[in-house]
């Protein structure tokens, strides 16, 4: 199976194993690239490539019997590599999915995948017939998307025949063909395209039919999808109708007027223009009157008005287009300079009196290169522009940058003037405290006079003492 090569698992980052699945019917199945961080939902539906069992209506179990819930992964359920998972269905469609894997018509076609089919089961007869008729439509989906993957051709028309529609889908978005090309079942491909599949028509993922026979390795089967599609195509191709002249292969290039427009156009006019358009080149040969032309009948009819006009024009004159005399050719006043200082041939003179107003080839170039000039003088104008801008910004950023670092060196000069200044006032704090200002007597450098003390308070007299 080749799904990793086409981008589906290509972005996950890790390592991809097998497995097998056993349905209750005692089938087996491969399932390929299955990695541990898989969700169930995710391997439903690849299951429904691998069964063709539509996922809304498969049961997944593992060692335990119990129903592996959508969100879960792999990794989970603790499943191995070469491990066999189990795949079940709901009770009411166990019959019908039996039959149609045994390949059983007459059984299958009892079982209500017929539109005017008469089984019933108990919900359906509670049904109106509008649901009931949506109902026999899933059943026999379901039967021919079974049908169709084991390869029973037979039932497959048989079931079509019944009424089951190519174009029903999975909850995936996937039809009938898309599953049987999956699995590389040709001759089932071959019994659903004659019946009206669509190849163009891709499933959730984007996928179809033809893409998704590439990815499964089945090259016959897309070849032959291919070939299919093609022929159908070629088979809704019409000759354009078309007045002028074309090559075989340009009648069924495309229903589009494609070769009148684009490069290819003046490819395509020279070759479907008739060989005798340019015969007789002599200088005096008559030209056709009516000019062949693959362009559409409006635009001939204008071209033919305006050559009309012209040649009404030159009535008047020697020269007519496409007619000259070879008098008037070697005539001196035919040789006379026009205005721009060369020589100009009556056809010429002609066609400017003709054209009226219409300015000449030396104008048009001058004012085509004056544009160019205008227009590169424009350019290198904005370049300047952009390149000063850019050089003022630069300047600017400079600046700022350059303004920061100042800002910084000053900054780190006032923190060191401010450290430098308070140790001079510790300094000066500690110094005055050890040395005091001169005038000043501490008690330690002041002795007490006593003597003196008790002269100033009259103590020096002795007391009498009186007996």
């Amino acid at each position: 199976m080749g799904e990793r090569s086409g981008g589906h698992l290509s972005s996950h980052k890790g390592k991809y194993f097998d497995l097998k699945v056993k349905l209750f019917t005692g089938e087996t199945f491969p399932v390929r690239d299955v990695y541990n961080e898989m969700k169930v939902r995710a391997l439903k539906a690849r299951m429904e490539f691998v069964t063709g069992i539509p996922s809304h209506l498969q049961r997944l179990t593992y060692l335990d019997g119990a129903d592996m819930m959508d969100d879960s992964d792999i990794k989970h359920h603790d499943i191995v590599p070469g491990a066999t998972i189990n795949l079940d269905v709901w009770y009411t469609w166990k019959t019908l999915i039996q039959a149609a894997a045994d390949g059983d018509t007459s059984r299958l076609l009892k079982l209500g995948v017929s539109k005017d089919s008469n089984y019933t089961t108990p919900s359906s007869q509670e049904m109106n017939e509008r649901s009931k008729a949506v109902w026999l439509a899933e059943r026999a989906f379901v039967a021919l998307s079974i049908a169709a993957h084991r390869g029973h051709v037979a039932l497959v028309q048989k079931l079509i025949d019944g009424g089951a529609s190519v174009y029903d889908k999975t909850p995936k978005g996937r039809t009938a063909l898309h599953i049987t090309a999956a699995q590389g079942k040709n001759n089932a491909v071959e019994v659903l395209l004659n019946n009206g599949a669509t190849i163009e028509d891709p499933d959730n993922d984007g996928k179809n039919p033809l893409v998704l026979a590439g990815l499964w390795g089945h090259k016959s089967c897309e070849r032959q999808i291919f070939l299919f599609q093609w022929q159908q195509r070629a088979a809704k191709q019409r000759p354009i109708n078309n007045d002028g002249q074309l090559l075989a292969h340009q009648m069924y290039d495309s229903k589009l007027k494609t070769w009148l427009t684009g490069e290819q156009a003046q490819v395509y006019y020279a070759q479907i223009l008739p060989p005798g358009e340019y015969s007789g080149t002599g200088i005096d040969a008559p030209r056709r009157t009516k000019r062949p032309s693959s362009a559409p009948p409006s635009e001939r009819t204008e071209a033919s008005q305006r050559d009309k006009k012209t040649l009404e024009g030159n009535k008047a004159t020697q020269v007519s287009i496409g007619t000259e005399s070879l008098r008037a050719l070697r005539s001196p006043e035919a040789r006379k300079p026009s205005a721009k200082g060369r020589y100009s041939s009556p056809l010429q003179e002609a066609k400017s009196k003709a054209s009226g107003d219409k300015k000449s080839y030396d104008d048009w170039l001058a004012q085509k290169k004056a544009k160019e000039r205008h227009q590169a003088e424009n350019k290198r104008k904005v370049i300047q522009q952009q390149k000063i801008k850019v050089e003022d910004e630069q300047r600017a950023v400079q600046e700022k940058e350059k303004s920061y670092e100042t800002w910084l060196k000053e900054q780190k000069a006032e923190q060191k003037a401010a450290a430098k200044g308070r140790a001079k006032t510790v300094a000066a704090a500690g110094s005055q405290s050890k040395s005091p200002e001169r005038g000043l007597a501490t008690p330690d450098e002041k002795a007490f006079d006593l003597m003196k003390i008790r002269k100033e308070m009259d103590i020096l007299h002795p007391v009498e003492v009186q007996h």
